[in-house]
Formats: structure tokens, C-alpha cells, sequence
């Protein structure tokens, strides 16, 4: 039950991704091992912090893997670029001038405006909006500037690399620009796609993924998980026609469970029953510790605050509501994903990007400096040049409640939310020969993630991603 308070996006922003996990701190970890068997309660407390810049995790995760895609950019295809992920602020003057920064507004409350200066990005100047894109509509790709009516025209929408969350009440609950400087590296060859991102430049503040701010939750960064997760290879499909949509469903509960071990079982069980088939996204028994030197055993927490005393699953996770109730408890939840969909056109890609997203205390606007607040497992995040789509069902452990909810609408500039019952995105794709040359400045990622228990609920995460 990490804090009270849970991403300003993955900004998976810097950064959201569509991700996934399971729990709010506690999400589910890539499938543990057996658990220990020792029985031993874990060491006390001692007060001491954990600092916060160590995010690596000390558990060694065994992921299921999905079998890799079979390429389809033809014979001998490659190509090998980095996308920069377009931030929609930038500094005006002083010392940064031209760098991308983050404005004073996104440590308040989401609604309120500003352009100021105060905590230093700018060094001296002003951090202002950048630059706007229309999405779709007769001005698509064009640059806009954000307002009333349809700065896009019928059809369009006017906006930068953004996340938007939904909850059971509401959708979008925010809706808010990435920030910082997220860079993504992806190559494609005869083994398929595979995208990763780029870590931080320790000499340069404003590089890598900076936090989202979501109120009453946190700081939500996103770090590189290249190594500790191994994620399928994607595709890309030089000549149309392939089906490189992904759509997620994610239930809360698919039933009673006494460890991961058998959830693992039950979700796979449940992810195949599925027409068509799927594959195991996340798993995770509500109420057991996942990773860690307790791996395998019961939990009701994983953090220490007024209601818990210990640290139940040291350098793990509980996952599950810390203290659930009883009908919140050794319930499994399960994440399935399908690729398939629409054939698409020329140049459709995507992948699986190996990351983890930490939750921070919202007292320092950089990632990786402030306390740590929820630490989730890594995880492979679907991204596409296609349509992403995603269900969170029995939300918040209710039968009959899902996210987005039933009458999820989106305002007139929105083309892209609620379509039958999911959440949607659309990216967009270059064809093969600017893959190859780098010229991807129109490229544009969709990404999907959600979260079981946070502090706010269940929340099902849309990403964005223009390359610049």
C-alpha cells in the first residue's frame, strides 16, 4: 500500500507508459521462484532509509517470455534509430535557453497555469509551452496551439507527448503533456524489434525520463530495465497488411488464490480461454510477498508507515492494498495481451520496452533524488505505431465496474478515448526507407499500463509518444 499518494505521469512522464502492473507498490514481480523455507519473520525495522537514487532491484526475476514474431521488413531489412521523445516545454532565456524544463504547474494540482521559473530548470529564464502537433484532421501533423473549439479542425486533436488516466469515475481523470527528455532507442533486424530506454546522463539534469506528477499518488518515473527482464521481440511490417494492434485486458479478480504460484497457473489458464488466445501479461496474488528474501510467503504490507510496523516483504513486494480486507486478499489478478487487430500499412512496428516504474514523494521535481514511495516490478510495456487498446475489469474489485467506465466521453478536440468499452490510442508510422535513414519525425508510439490497488483505485494508463 505504498503511500497515500501514487506517476505527473510514465510521465511511463518523461515519460507512462500504456504499462501494466498489478497492486499499487506491491504490483506483481516477473514470476518468482519457489518460496524460501525459512520461516522466519523479517529482521526489525531500524528507521534507516533506503536511499532513494538505488532503484535497481535485488530480486532476480524468471518473466515468462511470449515466442519472438517472425519480422516481416523483409529479407536483410535493418534499421537502428533513436527517438526523441518530444517534451512540450522548453526554456525561453536564462542559462537553459532551448532546453527542455518543466514548468512550476507540475508540481500543483492539475488545471493551474503557469510559466515561471522558481525551482531553478531554467536558470534565469521562463519555462513556456512548446510545440503542439494536430493528430488526425485535415491539419494533422501541423503544428497548434492548444485551446477552445478544434484547433485541428473536424476530426483533429491538438496535442504533445502526453498520459492519461482513467479511473472508475472518470476518464480522462488527467490528461497532462510529458515533460522532460525521454530518449528511446529502437532496432530492428532478422530478430525482430526490440526498443529500450536510454538512461540518464548523470552530467545532464535534463536528460532521461523525468516524473509525472499524479495528485494524491506521486512522482512516477520510469527507469531502464534492459537485462532484469526479458521482453518478445516485435515486428515491423515494410509492406502493410500485418496486424500489429495490441490489446490488453486486465482483470482484478479471476479468482480465490493461496501464492503466486498458482495465480501464475490461473492466469495463464485464463489468458488462453480467451478467443483468440492470449498471453500472460502480469500476474499476482492480493496478499503474498513477491521477490525478495521472502518470496513466496504471506504479506499484508511492503512498506512501513502508521499501519504497518515491519517491512513484510524486504526487497519484494506485497502485492495487493497494504492491510486489505478480507475480500481484498488472496485474490489473483491477471493481465492478457493480444497482438492482432486491423491490417495496418507501410512501416507499422512495434515491441516491448523492459522497464520499472517507481513511485516518488512528489518533494523534488527529478527523478531518482526524492524518497521512494512504490516500487513496482519490471515489466515488459507494449508499444505500437498501431492502435493500442486496453480493459481494466472487476475495477476496484467489483463485478460489474470497469475502466473506462461505460459513458467514458472525451472533449470535441479528443478523436481518440472510449471506443466500445476500452480505452484507445492510435500512433503513427513512417515508412521502412525513413526508418533506415532516421527520419522518424513524425513517428509516434502508443503504450499502455495500469495499476491494481493504488492509492486513488485502479487506474488504466494511456501513453503517447512523439519522436522528434
Amino acid at each position: 500500500m505504498k503511500t497515500r499518494q501514487l506517476l505527473a505521469v510514465l510521465a511511463v512522464t518523461g515519460g507512462l507508459l500504456f504499462l501494466s502492473a498489478c497492486g499499487d507498490d506491491n504490483d506483481t514481480r516477473p514470476r518468482p521462484g519457489p518460496p524460501p523455507t525459512s520461516t522466519q519473520p523479517p529482521p526489525p525495522f531500524t528507521n534507516t532509509p533506503v536511499p532513494a537514487v538505488s532503484h535497481t532491484p535485488t530480486n532476480t526475476p524468471n518473466a515468462s517470455v511470449s515466442p519472438s514474431l517472425t519480422p516481416t521488413g523483409g529479407p536483410g531489412f535493418e534499421a537502428s534509430f533513436t527517438c526523441d521523445v518530444a517534451t512540450a516545454y522548453i526554456c525561453k532565456g536564462g542559462s537553459n535557453d532551448g532546453k527542455v524544463c518543466r514548468p512550476v504547474c507540475h508540481l500543483q494540482p492539475p488545471g493551474e497555469s503557469c510559466n515561471s521559473d522558481e525551482i531553478g530548470f531554467c536558470g534565469g529564464g521562463q519555462c513556456v509551452k512548446g510545440t503542439f502537433f494536430c493528430k488526425g484532421g485535415p491539419l494533422d501533423g501541423q503544428p497548434c496551439t492548444p485551446g477552445v473549439g478544434q484547433p485541428c479542425g473536424e476530426g483533429g486533436r491538438c496535442q504533445n507527448s502526453e498520459l492519461s488516466i482513467c479511473t472508475e469515475l472518470a476518464c480522462p481523470t488527467i490528461s497532462q503533456p510529458v515533460a522532460g527528455n525521454t530518449r528511446l532507442a529502437v532496432t530492428c533486424d532478422a530478430n525482430g524489434c526490440r526498443g529500450e530506454l536510454l538512461v540518464r546522463d548523470p552530467n545532464d539534469p535534463f536528460s532521461g525520463f523525468d516524473p509525472v506528477l499524479i495528485t494524491g499518488i506521486g512522482m512516477i518515473c520510469v527507469r531502464p530495465a534492459a537485462g532484469e527482464v526479458t521482453c518478445p521481440s516485435g515486428r515491423v511490417d515494410c509492406g502493410g497488411g500485418a496486424r500489429l494492434d495490441y490489446d490488453l485486458i486486465q482483470d482484478h479478480n479471476i479468482g480465490p488464490c493461496s501464492g503466486n504460484q498458482q495465480c501464475i497457473q490461473m492466469c495463464e489458464a485464463h489468458c488462453q480461454a480467451m478467443n483468440p488466445p492470449r498471453q500472460v501479461a502480469e500476474s499476482g496474488c492480493a496478499g503474498w510477498c513477491e521477490g525478495g528474501t521472502r518470496n513466496g510467503l504471506s504479506c499484508g504490507c511492503d512498506r512501513v508507515n502508521f499501519q504497518c510496523f515491519l517491512p513484510e516483504c524486504p526487497e519484494g513486494s506485497c502485492a495487493g492494498l497494504d492491510n486489505p480486507s478480507d475480500d481484498r486478499r488472496d485474490i489473483c489478478g491477471c493481465q492478457c495481451l493480444e497482438e492482432g487487430g486491423d491490417p495496418g500499412g507501410p512501416g507499422g512496428l512495434n515491441f516491448q520496452i523492459p522497464a520499472q516504474i517507481i513511485v516518488e514523494s512528489d518533494s523534488d521535481p527529478y527523478c531518482g533524488v526524492g524518497p521512494v514511495l512504490i516500487t513496482l516490478p519490471p515489466q515488459c510495456i507494449p508499444w505500437t505505431t498501431e492502435k493500442m487498446s486496453g480493459v481494466l475489469r472487476i475495477a476496484n474489485n467489483k463485478p460489474a465496474t470497469q475502466i473506462p467506465p461505460a459513458d467514458c466521453m472525451q472533449g470535441p478536440d479528443r478523436i481518440q478515448g472510449c471506443v466500445d468499452g476500452k480505452l484507445v490510442r492510435h500512433g503513427r508510422r513512417v515508412d521502412c526507407d525513413a526508418m533506415k535513414r532516421g527520419d522518424i519525425s513524425n513517428l509516434d508510439f502508443v503504450g499502455n499500463i495500469s495499476f491494481f490497488d493504488s492509492s486513488i483505485g485502479d487506474i488504466e494508463v494511456e501513453l503517447d509518444w512523439f519522436c522528434k
